[in-house]
């Protein structure tokens, strides 16, 4: 995906100049010409990595309405409930994948992602069980539900995965 302003005939200059330094290092057939003429063409609204690319005006990115709702069913499932601590590595790393998708549009998710990440190392059992100190496991375990909960508070409230700027994404705030 190449963002660039409508400014005469740049969109297309910079597409050209792509194309022909990916052929120089990867070979002539590199580009999928047929694939190009199906997804290359030029619009102000995209879905790209999975996110709602909107280039025109001031340009926003936003979760689609699918990826939302991926995360509520997931995030619905009684292993996720407080109090449980029968989780699996694989439940956990599901979890953790969906809602590290959401940081583009949600960069305080990443909050809530590193009380999960306590938990995300192989355990001598069947179930997880937080890293650090035997004394702290208590805590952890609370920080983990309240991330979890956090999270499915999200996908009840879908205007709260609102529109960021893009600026924000060149920028590094929103």
């Amino acid at each position: 995906v190449l963002v660039e302003p409508e400014l005469g005939g740049r969109p297309q200059a910079s597409a050209a100049t792509y194309e022909r330094g990916v052929r120089l290092l990867l070979g002539k057939k590199a580009i999928n010409v047929e694939k190009n003429v199906l997804e290359g063409s030029f619009e102000t609204t995209r879905t790209c990595w999975g996110l709602d690319l909107d280039t025109s005006g001031t340009g926003s990115v936003r979760l689609p309405e699918r990826r939302i709702l991926k995360g509520a069913y997931l995030l619905a499932d009684p292993a996720y409930d407080p109090g449980n601590r029968q989780l699996t590595l694989q439940e956990l790393q599901r979890v953790r994948g969906t809602a590290q998708s959401w940081v583009p549009v949600v960069p305080a998710v990443r909050v809530e992602l590193k009380a999960i990440d306590r938990f995300l190392a192989p355990s001598a059992g069947q179930w997880v069980t937080p890293r650090g100190p035997p004394e702290e496991a208590e805590e952890a375990w609370k920080e983990l539900w309240a991330s979890l909960e956090a999270l499915r508070l999200l996908c009840a409230r879908p205007e709260a995965v609102s529109d960021t700027p893009l600026r924000a994404h060149a920028t590094g705030r929103k």
